[in-house]
């Protein structure tokens, strides 16, 4: 959990890799089109493809083999292309600017220039899968990214967006540029430059992206910049991105834990039902969620799934479980239903550990790759490969009262007179043997005066 990149992807499934982020269709776009329709979009396109050839090609001949060798085979020319939402990647492929036969590609990721146009070319970084930044190559990105910045380029920067590419950083490049990829880095300018033009490319990059990191990083500086103003279209890209992921339309390496943080935090009530329904393939992801939003909102529904849970499929009682037990004190009608589920015999030994180290204090936060907020602690990262879910348990009881303790305490009293399971006992005695000792330090601590 250490040396997180502070925006952009965490590059869980290959730091390193470019690879274009997916895109989502521009809102009302139906959901299917008839083939009849595809038909004759596809020779009106190759109509306009013959004649925008030609019309290339007459300038510069030079230029026009140039092309015709990038495309070919074994080239990265198809790499720029990027599916938007409900369309292919064919349909939606906006290649790089095309450059000069004797231009060479420099050797680290490219800046958008400040004519408006980023250097990239069809070829660019081929010979290898990764970019990977010498100390001296960070240090030089890094200043003309703040060069970048200070002149307000926002043309340059949407430009870049624009063109759906993107550069991954090797691992042992993420603390040097201090972004994981140059699309991170190009949003991060954009929230530092601010003013009308930047919330507008920060707008519709958000309306067009379908990478759940990039929506929770445009999520958190749109609401930075305009709070209240965006909430309707960061709910609506989350939900939208979330729907393509539950169809199979995203790449299965897709770790979509953001747009479960994005829902908890914006979503409010109404969001109750997205992650219910979202519950079926990501449970821990659902659940985690649902403890987090405002005012207890989720708990009634994460209750209801260890009263009346639903097809085995579905079933994500032990993810509530363990998420009513860290919460069991902060809301007491999740340590009532905690109680109630004891009583009745309903919880398996094997998940007393489990829901133990909950009531002690420890609390799921989802790795959406931004800076550890553990402040230093150990904490414990999980991968659930089901639905590639990655979260981690942080503890907290160092930052528990003498009176969050005693509750605490309150509620393991009440749970071991209300087991007979030993292993349930065990793990509940060990848990008020710890706590009990958090509570002594906490009371006997000298005070700071003395």
């Amino acid at each position: 959990m250490n040396n997180q990149p502070k925006h952009g992807e965490s590059g869980r499934d290959g730091l390193g890799t470019r690879r274009p982020p997916p895109r989502r269709p521009a809102r009302g776009d139906p959901a299917g089109i008839r083939p009849v329709f595809w038909l004759v979009l596809v020779l009106a396109a190759a109509a306009l493809a013959l004649v925008a050839g030609r019309w290339w090609a007459a300038p510069d001949a030079t230029d026009g083999n140039q092309q015709a060798k990038d495309s070919g085979p074994g080239s990265d020319a198809g790499q720029y292309a990027s599916a938007a939402r409900g369309q292919t990647s064919e349909s939606s492929a906006e290649p790089a600017p095309s450059q000069p036969a004797s231009w060479a590609a420099p050797e680290s990721p490219p800046l958008p220039s400040s004519n408006g146009q980023s250097r990239v070319s069809a070829g660019q970084q081929a010979a290898g899968p990764s970019v990977s930044l010498s100390p001296q190559q960070a240090a030089e990105w890094k200043e003309r990214l703040r060069q970048l910045v200070q002149r307000g380029d926002v043309p340059a920067i949407a430009a870049f967006l624009r063109q759906n590419v993107d550069y991954q950083f090797g691992s042992e490049s993420v603390a040097s540029p201090g972004f994981s990829s140059a699309r991170a880095a190009m949003l991060d300018a954009l929230n530092q430059i601010g003013g009308t033009d930047a919330l507008a490319v920060m707008a519709q990059t958000l309306r067009s992206t379908a990478s759940p990191q990039e929506i929770a990083i445009l999520a958190q500086d749109l609401q930075g910049q305009a709070p209240g103003t965006y909430v309707a279209n960061i709910l609506s890209a989350a939900r939208e991105t979330l729907a393509m992921a539950s169809n199979g339309q995203l790449d299965k390496a897709t770790d979509v834990g953001p747009l479960f943080e994005v829902l908890a935090k914006y979503g409010g009530t109404e969001a109750v039902a997205d992650l219910q329904q979202a519950s079926g393939q990501w449970k821990y992801y659902a659940a985690i969620a649902l403890a987090q939003l405002p005012d207890g909102a989720g708990i009634p529904a994460l209750i209801q799934a260890t009263v009346a849970p639903p097809p085995k499929a579905s079933d994500m009682t032990e993810a509530a479980l363990q998420t009513l037990a860290q919460v069991s004190v902060q809301y007491p009608e999740a340590g009532a239903a905690l109680l109630q589920q004891a009583r009745d015999n309903k919880i398996p030994s094997p998940m007393w550990p489990y829901l133990t180290s909950g009531l002690m204090g420890d609390q799921f936060l989802i790795d959406d790759g931004s800076a550890n907020p553990a402040n230093g602690l150990a904490v414990m990262t999980i991968h659930i490969s089901s639905g590639n879910q990655n979260y981690y348990s942080v503890p907290t009881a160092n930052n528990f009262t003498p009176g969050q303790i005693t509750a605490r305490l309150t509620l393991i009293d009440n749970l071991m007179a209300s087991v007979s399971d030993p292993g349930a006992l065990e793990n509940l005695q060990q848990s008020r043997t710890l706590m009990a000792d958090q509570y002594s330090q906490k009371t006997t601590a000298p005070s700071p005066s003395q």
